[in-house]
């Protein structure tokens, strides 16, 4: 069984060299990571650094689950990120106001015809 503290990392074809990164933040990075663990407030921590278009750190530590028999957090492990999609989303909506392609105060329905009935056309972008 593996330590809950160990770092794995996924095999990559730059290293943060290749893309300009300083690779002494990358250990900062991963003990800050295992702190927390340490301090429950983590069960797993896994990040992804990419510079000019280079993959350069895909790592990641901790349980699957809280139990300390259960399998290590992988890179490659799949895990739910439930509402954190949302920010994502977020962002990418704003990037669609900011470049003129939607405004915040359209009706959805303008976008999904399925919001064009009584009950949902009154939905803006804002309201999502």
């Amino acid at each position: 069984m593996q330590n809950e503290y160990e770092v794995f990392e996924k095999e990559l074809e730059y290293r943060p060299e290749d893309a300009g990164y300083d690779s002494a933040k990358i250990p900062a990075i991963d003990s800050h990571l295992a702190d927390l663990i340490k301090q429950n407030k983590l069960v797993a921590a896994g990040y992804l650094i990419s510079r000019n278009e280079k993959v350069i750190a895909c790592r990641s530590m901790g349980k699957i689950r809280p139990s300390s028999s259960d399998k290590a957090f992988l890179p490659d492990s799949i895990r739910r990120i439930a509402s954190t999609t949302k920010i994502i989303t977020a962002a990418a909506i704003m990037q669609l106001v900011e470049r003129g392609k939607i405004w915040v105060n359209q009706p959805v329905s303008e976008i999904i015809n399925e919001f064009g009935n009584p009950m949902h056309n009154k939905i803006t972008i804002f309201h999502l």
